[in-house]
């Protein structure tokens, strides 16, 4: 786990990001609650109905009360039935079945008092729940709906027969009083619930969404960098060339014109720095975003180790330690970004060590690829652990680093679905896990 010292940043669930669900999913999220609040209503409404009728002694028609009870069970049935399934269901579903509950609810009302029903509060979980779930129109439609229900209540209904004060264990009850302040309280409590639901939902968007921005954030960063190599590339590709060029015929001219060795070896080192320049430029542009686009290829944890030291100066002080769990498996990775990406890690850690300090390698397979690089430097402090992967900012001498190192292995990590995590070591050093899913492990 990683603690408090250490910086993780995780990777953009392109799932999550996609906050914004589509209609599909928001009805398949409706339907689920309601599902659930059908259940529990039901469940009260039988007990409810037992209560009155066999604890308080209150004859009501328990015929017609449990038969509209079985309706509502076995329509709950069929609701739980599709909610489960994949069928594509049109968005006027979840309004039709709530205006169905307020049916059947006013039905339950008709043969128990009415509107003078103490439970006739639990209208207003209904609207509640239709302003939650439901667009503007399909919600005031069911608010009419509700006030009409209501409404031929009051001309008609089934007299409750209930006394105003019944004698329960010695106790004198105002009955009447006690069921409005349980239907309130219920009403209350269902209210609280969705809307707490509903804030916590929002709350979980509104982070998505911030990741979403920071990753698009990230990739038009990316771009722009790798159009400026592009560019850089492009416009010093002429110039090079002809001071190698230049260079070439000087060296030539020079060894026919005096025997002096050293002018013929610098005209050749001028060729040669020439040459590294247009390499450096080429893979400039290529780090900084054409390769991590690159295909997925299966690849072996060893050879994968093996790629990232290739051209690693000092890759001798470098200690490789490769469990026994990850030495016979291979990945199916993007190969040479994410060498790139760990052979960045590497040299930063050469860099931050003395040269007679060694740097380690370790890989490891368990829950999840683990590539971890440690040093014995000076460390980072809280600052530069926060804006370690920050573009452009390094805490190296001018001219030594551009500070896109831990920029560009965690983009390249983001698109395989990993994860850099940057930890201080005690007493002193740094701890760089490249971390990727081990879905990553190649099943060929």
């Amino acid at each position: 786990m990683v603690d408090s010292s250490q910086l993780e940043i995780s990777p953009v669930d392109t799932g999550a990001s996609d906050s914004t669900a589509q209609p599909l999913e928001e009805l398949r999220l409706d339907l689920s609650w309601l599902v659930r609040l059908r259940w529990f209503a039901i469940t009260g409404q039988a007990l409810t109905v037992a209560a009155v009728h066999f604890g308080l002694g209150i004859p009501l028609p328990l015929v017609p009360l449990y038969a509209i009870i079985t309706l509502e069970f076995v329509s709950n049935l069929v609701l739980r039935g599709i909610d489960a399934s994949d069928d594509i269901r049109l968005p006027q579903a979840t309004g039709t079945i709530m205006a169905i509950d307020l049916l059947l609810f006013t039905s339950l009302l008709y043969f128990t008092g009415g509107p003078f029903n103490p439970f006739s509060f639990i209208y207003l979980i209904h609207i509640a729940m239709a302003g939650l779930t439901l667009d503007t129109g399909r919600t005031w439609a069911l608010v009419v709906l509700a006030l009409g229900c209501s409404g031929l209540l009051f001309v008609d209904h089934v007299p409750l027969p209930l006394e105003e004060i019944v004698t329960l264990a010695g106790v004198k009850l105002d009955l009447g009083l006690i069921g409005r302040l349980v239907s309130f309280g219920l009403t209350a409590s269902c209210i609280v619930y969705f809307m707490t639901r509903v804030r916590r939902a929002l709350a979980l968007r509104e982070t998505a969404l911030s990741r979403a921005r920071e990753h698009a954030s990230q990739r038009q960063r990316l771009a722009a960098l790798a159009t400026l190599a592009a560019g850089a590339a492009h416009e010093l590709a002429s110039p090079l060339s002809t001071i190698a060029l230049v260079s070439k015929e000087l060296e030539r001219r020079l060894d026919q014109l005096t025997s002096d060795t050293r002018l013929v070896d610098d005209a050749q080192l001028i060729r040669d720095q020439c040459e590294r320049c247009r390499r450096i430029l080429q893979h400039m542009a290529a780090d900084a975003g054409e390769s991590i686009g690159e295909a997925a290829r299966s690849i072996g944890a060893v050879d994968l180790v093996d790629l990232a030291l290739d051209g690693l100066r000092e890759a001798g002080r470098v200690d490789v330690e490769v469990s026994a769990a990850a030495q016979g498996e291979t990945l199916v990775v993007p190969q040479r970004p994410l060498a790139q990406a760990i052979r960045g890690v590497l040299k930063n850690a050469l860099d931050a060590s003395q040269p007679d300090q060694r740097v380690q390698l370790i890989v490891e397979l368990d829950q999840h690829w683990e590539f971890q690089v440690t040093d014995s430097g000076a460390g980072m402090d809280e600052e530069v652990l926060a804006r370690a992967v920050e573009p452009f900012f390094t805490t190296k001498r001018p001219g030594e680093g551009m500070g896109l190192g831990l920029f560009l292995t965690r983009a390249i990590l983001e698109q395989v679905g990993g994860e850099l995590i940057i930890a201080r070591r005690q007493p002193r050093g740094t701890a760089v896990t490249l971390r990727l899913p081990r879905e990553r492990l190649s099943q060929a």
